[in-house]
């Protein structure tokens, strides 16, 4: 029974603190170029692990902010809904990702 240990889990990431994005639409490029300062300067003060994708309606484009990982709790959004419409400010849960095996 001296066999090697094997590594079964790396990371264990529990379901409700999955990462998750924080999608952020407008309906054109004019107007976030427009908003974009203020939405730097408000996520700057929101550090966490949820991502900031940025949603322009026309011409359907999306950028996510690499620089820009936010916590997305409850008083945040409730900012950003506010700043930014709450039609605007959706939290989606991102997907579990099966990393390959090392074997």
């Amino acid at each position: 029974d001296d066999k090697p240990s094997k590594l079964i889990l790396e990371k264990l990431t529990p379901f409700e603190g999955k990462p998750r994005e924080v999608w952020i639409a407008f309906p054109d490029l004019k107007t976030y170029q427009e908003s974009e300062q203020k939405l730097l300067d408000m996520t700057a003060g929101m550090a966490g692990e949820d991502e900031v994708v940025i949603y322009i309606k026309e011409p359907r484009l999306m950028k996510k902010l690499p620089s820009r990982l936010i916590r997305a709790s409850e008083d945040a959004l409730a900012d950003l809904r506010a700043a930014f419409g709450s039609d605007c400010v959706v939290v989606r849960e991102k997907r579990v990702e099966k990393r390959p095996s090392m074997h």
